[in-house]
């Protein structure tokens, strides 16, 4: 079987910080996407600017098993703390570059957009 998206959320930037200098602020975009292999992934996309000028960059892709789509963001993040949420094993390195390519072709430049739950 051939590992595909089938749907996905995009909440845009949902939280920021870094305001311990001025100068430095951290923005923190959250996507969900569900596989046909029935796992659900959450991605982190995470910018840090110093004085306006983005310096820093990082994606990262979770299991999650208590998003639920369509979810109120700070629902989902207030249950992340579980423990049984926290011991979750990582993606496989196949699901991770399939969910960062997604992200990267048809999210990253509009990421800031909350999105409905998109059918693919």
């Amino acid at each position: 079987m051939s590992l595909k998206i089938v749907r996905y959320k995009n909440y845009g930037c949902t939280i920021d910080g870094g305001y311990e200098t001025p100068d430095v602020k951290d923005l923190f975009y959250w996507s969900f996407f569900e596989l046909n292999n029935e796992k659900v992934i959450s991605l982190l996309f995470t910018e840090t600017f110093k004085n306006n000028k983005q310096i820093h960059f990082d994606l990262s892709c979770h299991y999650t098993e208590c998003y639920k789509f369509g979810d109120d963001f700070f629902i989902w993040i207030n249950k992340t703390y579980s423990s049984k949420e926290r011991n979750l094993e990582d993606p496989t390195k196949e699901e991770d570059k399939l969910v960062k390519k997604f992200f990267r072709k048809h999210i990253e430049n509009t990421r800031e957009v909350t999105t409905e739950i998109i059918y693919h």
